[in-house]
């Protein structure tokens, strides 16, 4: 035996060895085992164990240097503040004696000061160990890597770390020396913390996206330049004041001025303040900050976050998509080095297993494995016991390495020394009490009695909190024993718990020793009572308590068998432990500005500053916020982070600092640019995947009914479930083992970036089957294997067990007879009523529509998207139905004249007594008092006349109601046809009923509150495109009600401790304000924490808590972080999965539902020709259909003209024919409007002699000629002259602004020639093309008016009026810049820009519906609160005194109209809570008899209904629009660039790629009529509508095959998929492996003339390897073509199948109609049907089916139908086999 320090078994390898011999396999497999780990993969490796020695020096010293720099992290916030007296190096004194400011108090974050001293000696060891550890790695580089041109070592990064180093080096030696107020250290810092692998990976992606942020940015940046300006222009001079003693032109007297202004509006929820002085003076002005905090503070905010999701999900997916492909070549590396180690015996053994272990614990950055850890492992990996591991095993073995194994003995010492006492009686029954249920994952006895004990302790410690907050002592003596008794229950517990189970067992759980931690300490406060120091027990009772509750987590153990409740909490564990990465990230970003901050600006914002007298940061004692010490510095960015950007920090750091340095407060816009709305903006996307991965990883709720039906099937159990099966039954040790970190991280990736594609697949995959499985109404094969193989026999069965499987096998072959046969009477029902529907019986005494009128009736039905099974055939009923039309034509009118007569109606709290007269409402609306009320200032119509006008209308809505109500009574509910939705039309009824009765108690009466506006808002919801959406919302109510529950659960808790902590700290702070604001009752507390939690005013919520102590900002961090960023976010991301899966589905049903009546239209109209076998549309039938569908008033008017040019377009091949394919385009080609004009211009048929000059030719070639981008010559010289008056504008403004009249004759000069110019381009135009061709377009009308009206302000500085130019001339340089419009369509060259006009575009013409929605959500409240608190909001109102309203003066957000109301709730929207209005509004409330009025709670429910609920659908939608045009900008910029690199033309495919892709190839038959009219000088012009427009992108953003044939459309996708890859294969093999092997053939020869011949010989392995990967891609080259030849033959059988089926399906609506008097022969034949012979026959006779109109199910001829039943029986030809 040696004596002395015994060495590590694993470094014996490299200790007792010579270092220039070669590794053994398992320290080389270790090497890539570990940098497998971290997503490393290298082709080579060197073999020598030097090498193998210097990496694990490089590897022990990365893990001091990542130690390292966090120490330096800590110690940069114990460090002395630049600013402060840093001159005693080694001497200890306090931060208030350092950190002095002359006449002020200075708030610090209350954290020791280090002496510079120690700071500088522990800073130069750390960059000692650094410097090493970079050494270490040019070590490894140099000696070993770089001979073979491999960078193990990122050089970049390596150079970086070196100069930080330096850098670092000369700045503390000259802080050492000089002690001067700046420092490079910190930032250096920050450079080697992005050095780590992990950030860096972050740091790339953000740097990745940059591009794509810049395009979205600047946007935003020109719009917020853009009404900045236009504020200037017409603000600059209004110096007068408004009502309110406020200058209107506040913050828009300069243009500086007003792009701060404008840009804090846009970027915060401070726009109130902002707009409110001019919003004040004139209402108007609202319109125009509408559209500014529309475009600025919504839609482009809201494309930003998409845009950050969208491009850091792709980035960073193909980034981790190549980490784990680097994992798994590297494993598989592994596994051939291991199993070359004994090739006589498959795979690898145990003991070359333990091996690798043992290599792979040698480094220190990888965890030690004891011998029987790693036997574990082996035994997780081994799951089937062959004790050895195969390839397949062997690829999880990253995953195990990363397991943390222990063992706990079962029985405690007691039970070992004594197992008898355990055999019976107390002990034993205890025993089975604390261990039964466990082994299956329930908890146990004991747990389930706990819960309840806790449960009680709950209640009883709510109502002693209840007692305690209300200063009631009368029952402390009562609670004391009541907690007395609940203690000593816990100590049983314990004391149970440690007779069942040994103390090494009872401590592997932390849950245990949390419990026993408070079991102790609640007993031992308990028992201080009965103590004679009880005096101190009461404080130390009440905090307690706190303990006490914690203790309830373990409730929530139960509450985890909920589904909803067990995902919310993985999705938190999950967020909490994948995003630490993220989260370092954005630390690192917020410690740069922190440190930035404290050298800019420490020891200037503190209290009794001067500078700072006035400024809204002194205002609201804001003094903690500073930049005094790296605390408070990072807690003001983190402020700002969550508020997005607070300008009072800003403006008292503009204020504080000297003349020369306020240039530095752009730090702030700086901050928020680059980390607010960009790294931020990057966790919150973070956030959004990751909830949208789990969601997708998670089961389905059919999923979940189906495995709840499914009858249990055991498992064998296997791996480590059996190891702990095994110890825990024969030796009483129980098992534990978790798993890393790193390693759940690199799990939750892997769901979010590898399953996505699979997903993806698998949705399509299941798609196709689920339409398959309608068109056959039987259950496919593969759905009953795994239920098959349940009934196999094993081998060792005995004969009762075989006889047992015989019976339940023949059951359930029952049971599949059983599901077959009532599939068949299913589908015999439905045949039936297809039958009934076609051959109804004849209606007596009624004429009857013909095919094509009934033909155009479900047409007009497919546009909107629905399908019925019938339609009448009485023409009675086709009248009834355009009466209908016409009806709803009116309603929709009536719904708009109501919608919009709310607003000018006289609201109900003023004089409604003159009926008839028209009053100013001043006069209408006024206060007793003599206050001022703000109204919108829009007139006001009598009582009499609204009466009269909303009777009429609802006239109208009772019209439309009967004729519905007709239609469906006598039409359709004889066949039980719902075509009418019965609960919209009884909902409609009541409302009009309702309303009726309202009119006239309010026309008798006149009372204070009307139920009129309400029932408004129920017919709007009755809108169907309303209707669909309302639906849509209900829909994701049950997901939003499980998130929105964990964030009310968190603001109850904090609440609770907050009042707990503070409802008797009545201290001042320094600030002079009560601590405990808001906190010194819990119903305070709720709405304070409420506030916090939902608005950007946290800051004065939490402010007088956190002067006072900044211990608590700790409590306030974990507040905030937990409900103002992570459930929001999660509520947001839950909206967006949901709503995206409910909104397809509806989308998908409408697509279907269009595809099935447009097939119906074409079976009634189109007729087969003599000699064809397809049938097809004639032009006659087509104009007849056409014509018949404009008799209804909902569809547009067509003339002949307008059907002629429908038809063409319709008619792709020309042959005045419509196939079923071409017939598909109807709807949309009815759906464009066209028109023809002249093109030239009427002067040249006049002047035809003039024309033939030259230089009228050369003008008409300007106008005419286009280039590519769609511009002529003119439009380009046009654009040039706009730009330069652009320049004039700007230059003239900036003079105007600053009141320079020096040039002012120079510039009415220009602006003449300007305006000359654009006169001169109108006659170019006019004289160049026609006037109906002029008008045609809008930007030429545009122009016009702009021109003229220009010019004529031009010229009114010549004539005698020139004194009012000035005025003129000031706003119409508004209108010349609007011109620039024109300008961006040059733009739309850049393919960004054009990105972003089109993403705009499409979501404001797609999201009509869903903002409407949003409008009449705000209707509903608006109404709400101008009944409930109209006239209590006004200037001069005594109750408002003191109120944070008064203060702000806004007066101008009330409720005292309608259109102040909506004014108000859109502040409310966009401020999410705005407490300033709601705090006035209680203070003016009248109180109710028996206590507060609590109407003013209107706002915490718009809050929860409309800001996180339909308001983050809107934000929502804009994110889904966006990121699925991006993935279509994507996939259209690939496939350009395939075509731009394709190289050649697919042999054998010809005929398929003309089939499949001519129809893309041929010219669109628009552009052919738009060529034949220009042959006659007629341009021809075509719109398409809103209808059409936004079907196309509802289909881009769900494209989901609404053919219900499932896998129609798949042969010729998978044909083109195949044609691409078979191109990549070809170009991948000639190309880019060819010059891959070229140059190492050229390496290979330099290396051979330097006569180094280790590299040669690495040269040559790598060139054999390159030309073995050729051969294989050109292997795979040629079976893709082979396939394509088979997919090109299997496609055209298909398509021709396909073709036989449809014709068969035309033929059989034919004979149905020739046979309709044999209508009772069919149906006798149907009823003898349904029994099951009779079912079998008619499924045999194929030509039955065809005669009796059945369409066939499939693509298969209608002679020979295959219906797959289930894996033991199939049908063919009627003959039942049982396999």
């Amino acid at each position: 035996m040696s004596t002395g320090k015994r060495k590590r078994k694993s470094d014996e390898p490299l200790l007792g060895a010579n270092l220039r011999e070669p590794m053994v396999a398992a320290e080389k497999a270790a090497w890539i085992l570990e940098d497998a780990l971290e997503g490393n993969y290298y082709n080579w490796y060197p073999d020598k164990k030097q090498a193998r020695l210097d990496y694990l020096t490089l590897r022990r010293l990365q893990g001091i240097y990542d130690s390292d720099i966090v120490y330096l992290f800590l110690l940069a916030f114990f460090e002395v503040p630049i600013w402060c007296d840093t001159s005693n190096s080694f001497s200890f004194l306090k931060p208030e004696d350092r950190c002095k400011v002359p006449e002020g108090q200075i708030y610090l974050a209350g954290l020791p000061h280090i002496p510079p001293g120690f700071s500088i000696v522990f800073e130069l060891s750390v960059m000692l160990v650094i410097w090493l550890k970079l050494d270490a790695e040019q070590k490894l580089q140099k000696n070993w890597f770089k001979k073979m041109d491999m960078d193990y070592v990122d050089r970049t990064f390596h150079s970086v770390g070196k100069t930080a180093v330096m850098v670092m080096l000369f700045d503390t030696v000259l802080f050492t020396i000089r002690r001067h107020k700046w420092r490079l250290a910190p930032f250096m810092r920050v450079v080697l913390m992005l050095c780590k692998p992990k950030l860096n990976q972050l740091l790339c992606a953000l740097i990745s996206i940059v591009n794509e942020w810049l395009s979205v940015a600047s946007f935003w940046i020109g719009t917020v330049v853009f009404f900045a300006w236009i504020a200037v222009t017409i603000f600059e001079n209004d110096t007068f004041r408004n009502k309110e003693d406020a200058m209107v032109n506040a913050g828009f007297d300069t243009f500086g001025n007003g792009l701060y202004t404008v840009f804090v509006a846009s970027a915060t929820v401070d726009f109130v303040d902002k707009f409110n002085p001019t919003f004040s003076a004139n209402r108007a002005y609202g319109l125009l900050w509408f559209v500014c905090l529309f475009l600025s503070n919504f839609l482009f905010l809201n494309l930003i976050l998409a845009m950050v999701f969208e491009t850091y999900a792709s980035k960073f997916s193909r980034t981790m998509q190549a980490v784990f492909a680097n994992r798994a070549r590297s494993v598989q590396e592994v596994f051939k080095i291991l199993d070359q180690v004994s090739p006589d015996e498959p795979g690898i053994t145990s003991e070359t297993f333990f091996e690798l272990t043992s290599a792979y614990g040698q480094s220190a950055m990888a965890p030690k494995f004891k011998r029987d850890d790693v036997a574990y492992i082996f035994t997780h990996l081994d799951h089937d016991g062959t004790g050895s591991l195969d390839e397949e095993k062997f690829q999880s073995v990253a995953n195990a390495l990363q397991y943390k194994f222990w063992i706990a003995r079962q029985n405690n010492y007691l039970e070992d020394r004594n197992p008898q006492w355990y055999s019976k009686g107390c002990l034993r029954r205890l025993k089975q009490m604390v261990w039964e249920g466990t082994e299956t994952g329930e908890p146990s006895r004991l747990d389930n009695y706990m819960n309840y004990v806790l449960l009680l302790n709950a209640v009883v410690v709510v109502a002693e909190s209840a007692q305690d907050l209300e200063h009631i002592t009368k029952y402390d003596s009562v609670f004391t024993a009541i907690e007395f008794a609940f203690s000593w229950a816990y100590v049983v517990e314990f004391v149970i718990l440690i007779l069942a189970m040994s103390w090494a067992e009872y401590t592997s759980s932390r849950a245990r020793l949390f419990d026993f931690f408070t079991t102790w300490l609640l007993f031992g406060v308990s028992l201080a009572y009965y103590l004679p120091f009880a005096d101190v027990q009461g404080e130390l009772m009440r905090y307690a308590n706190m303990l006490r509750l914690l203790r309830l987590i373990r409730v929530i153990k139960s509450l985890k068998r909920l589904p909803k409740v067990a995902f919310m909490f993985k999705c938190v564990s999950t967020l909490l432990v994948s995003a630490t990465d993220i989260l370092q990230f954005l630390l690192v970003i917020v410690y740069v500005y922190a440190s930035l901050g404290i050298q800019l600006f420490g020891g200037v914002l503190y209290q009794h500053n001067e500078d700072l007298e006035g400024t809204e940061y002194n205002e609201l004692n804001y003094f903690a916020f500073n930049f005094n010490d790296l605390l408070s510095g990072c807690a003001l960015w983190f402020v700002n982070l969550l508020s997005e950007y607070n300008a009072a920090f800003a403006d008292g750091v503009h204020a504080a600092l000297p003349d020369s340095y306020k240039f530095t407060w752009l730090l702030f816009p700086m901050f928020y640019f680059s980390v607010v709305i960009l790294a931020f903006e990057l966790v919150s996307a973070f956030t959004i995947e990751t909830f949208v991965a789990l969601t997708s990883d998670e089961p389905q709720s059919e999923d979940e009914e189906e495995l709840a039906e499914a009858e249990p099937v055991e498992e064998p159990l296997t791996g480590l479930s059996k190891l702990a099966y095994e110890l825990r039954t024969e030796k009483q040790l129980i098992f534990h083992y978790t798993l890393s970190a790193a390693a759940e991280q690199a799990r939750v990736y892997e769901i979010m970036f590898m399953q996505k594609a699979k997903d993806k697949k698998h949705g399509e995959h299941e798609e196709h089957e689920e339409h398959g499985e309608e068109e056959k109404h039987g259950e496919p094969e593969h759905e009953h294997k795994s239920e098959e193989n349940l009934y196999e026999a094993p081998e060792n069965a005995t004969q009762a067990d075989l006889e047992k499987l015989r019976l339940v096998k023949e059951a359930f072959e029952m049971r599949c007879e059983m599901k077959r046969l009532e599939s068949e009477k299913r589908k015999l029902r439905e045949e039936q009523e297809v039958v009934a529907a076609d051959t109804g019986p004849e209606e007596p005494n009624e004429s009857k529509m013909n095919k094509v009128q009934r033909a155009a009736w479900i047409l007009e039905d497919a546009v909107q998207g629905k399908c019925f099974s019938w339609y009448p055939e009485s023409l009675a009923a086709r009248r009834t139905f355009l009466l209908l039309r016409k009806r709803e034509f009116l309603y929709d009118r009536a719904i708009f004249v109501i919608f919009v007569l709310g607003f000018f109606e006289v609201p109900l709290w003023c004089d409604c007594s003159a009926t008839f007269r028209f009053i100013p409402g001043k006069t209408r609306c006024s206060v007793s008092d003599g206050g001022i009320v703000y109204l919108s200032g829009l007139p006001q119509i009598p009582p009499g006349f609204c009466l009269m006008i909303e009777l009429a209308c609802m006239i109208v809505i009772w019209l439309k109601l009967r004729a519905e109500k007709k239609l469906q009574s006598k039409f359709f509910d004889k066949r039980n046809v719902t075509y009418v939705s019965r609960n919209f039309h009884v909902a409609c009824y009541l409302a009009m009923f309702v309303s009726l009765w309202d009119i006239w108690i309010f026309a008798t009466l006149r009372p204070s509150s009307r139920m009129s506006p309400y029932m408004r808002v129920v017919f709007m919801f009755c809108i169907p495109a309303v209707n669909a959406l309302f639906r849509a919302l209900i829909g994701i109510l049950n997901e939003w009600l499980s998130v929105v529950s964990f964030w009310m659960g968190t603001v109850l808790f904090f609440a609770w401790i907050g009042v707990t902590l503070l409802d008797d700290n009545t201290s001042i702070n320094p600030a002079n304000v009560r601590v405990n604001k808001g906190f010194d009752t819990f119903g305070r507390a709720l709405y304070t924490m409420f506030v916090a939690s939902s608005s950007d005013d946290f800051i004065n919520c939490f402010n007088p808590t956190f002067l006072q102590n900044r211990a608590y900002g700790l409590l306030w961090i974990w507040c905030l972080f937990l409900s103002n960023f992570l459930f929001l976010n999660l509520i947001l991301a839950m909206i967006f999965e949901t709503y995206k899966e409910r909104f397809e589905k509806e989308i998908r049903s409408f697509q279907r539902n269009q595809a099935q009546s447009l097939k119906k239209v074409f079976s009634m109209v189109a007729t087969t020709p003599e000699g064809e076998d397809e049938p097809t549309v004639s032009r006659e039938d087509f104009f007849a259909l056409i014509s018949a569908l404009a008799e209804s008033p909902k569809t547009p008017s067509l003339d002949k003209n307008s059907i002629e040019y429908v038809y063409k377009a319709i008619d792709v091949d020309n042959n005045s024919t419509l196939e079923a394919s071409e017939f598909e385009s109807v709807i949309d080609s009815i759906q464009k409007t066209f028109w023809i004009t002249q093109k030239y211009s009427v002067a040249e048929r006049w002047f035809p002699s003039l024309y033939e000059k030259m230089c009228i030719k050369q003008m008409k070639h300007w106008v005419w000629d286009k280039d590519d981008t769609d511009q002529s010559k003119l439009d380009n010289i046009m654009n040039v002259v706009l730009l330069a008056n652009t320049a004039v504008v700007v230059a003239e403004s900036y003079y105007d602004i600053n009141h320079i009249s020096t040039y002012n004759n120079l510039f009415t000069g220009i602006e003449t020639v300007f305006g000359m110019v654009y006169i001169v381009e109108f006659f170019i135009l006019v004289l160049s093309m026609s006037w109906g061709e002029y008008i045609s377009s809008a930007s030429r009308i545009f122009d016009c008016f702009t021109t003229w009206l220009l010019f004529g302000v031009s010229l009114l500085y010549y004539l005698p009026v020139a004194n009012v130019q000035a005025g003129l001339m000031h706003y119409a340089n508004i209108l010349r810049l609007l011109r620039l419009v024109r300008v961006l369509k040059s733009l739309k060259r850049v393919s960004k820009v054009a990105f972003m006009f089109k993403c705009v575009s499409t979501i404001l013409s797609s999201a009509t519906e869903i903002l409407f929605l949003l409008l009449i959500l705000l209707y509903f409240y608006s109404s709400l609160a101008v009944q409930l608190f109209g006239g209590l909001l006004y200037q001069n109102n005594e109750k408002l005194e003191g109120s944070e309203y008064a203060e702000k003066q806004y007066y101008a957000f009330n409720m005292n109209d309608m259109t102040m109301a909506m004014a108000m709730w859109f502040v409310t929207l966009l401020c999410e809570y705005n407490p300033a209005i709601v705090d006035g509004l209680r203070s003016s409330l009248q109180p109710w008899r028996h206590g507060s009025n609590p109407t003013w709670v209107i706002f915490p429910i718009f809050y929860f209904s409309v800001v996180i609920f339909a308001f983050e659908l809107v934000c929502a939608f804009i994110i889904e629009t966006f990121t699925e045009l991006a993935d279509e900008e994507r996939k259209d910029a690939a496939e350009a660039e395939a075509e731009a690199h394709a190289e050649f033309e697919l042999e054998g495919a010809s005929d398929a790629g003309s089939g499949s892709g001519g129809e893309f190839e041929e010219e669109d038959p628009l552009e052919q009529i738009a060529a034949e009219l220009d042959k006659q000088d007629m341009v021809f012009h075509y719109t398409v509508s809103a209808a059409a427009t936004k079907a196309k992108i509802y289909k881009m953003m769900f494209e989901a095959g609404s053919d219900e044939e499932g896998g129609e459309s798949d042969g010729s996708m998978d044909f083109e998929a195949k044609k691409k890859e078979v191109s990549s294969l070809k170009k991948l093999a000639t190309h880019e492996l060819h010059r891959e092997i070229q140059e190492l053939q050229e390496r290979r020869q330099a290396a051979a003339a330097e006569n180094d011949s280790e590299r040669c010989r690495y040269l040559e392995t790598q060139i054999g390897t390159m030309k073995r990967e050729l051969e294989e891609k050109e292997l795979a080259l040629r079976a893709a073509r082979r396939q394509l030849e088979d997919m090109d033959s299997s496609q055209r059988v298909a398509v021709d199948k396909q073709v036989n089926a449809e014709s068969s399906a035309q033929n059989s609506v034919a004979i149905v109609e020739q046979k309709q008097r044999e209508n009772d022969l069919l149906r006798e034949e149907l009823r003898k049907l349904q029994n099951k012979q009779r079912a079998m026959q008619a499924t045999q006779n194929g030509a039955g089916t065809v005669a009796n109109g059945v369409q066939p199910s499939s693509s298969v001829p209608a002679k020979l139908q295959f219906t797959s039943v289930n894996p033991l029986t199939f049908q063919i030809a009627g003959n039942i086999t049982f396999r």
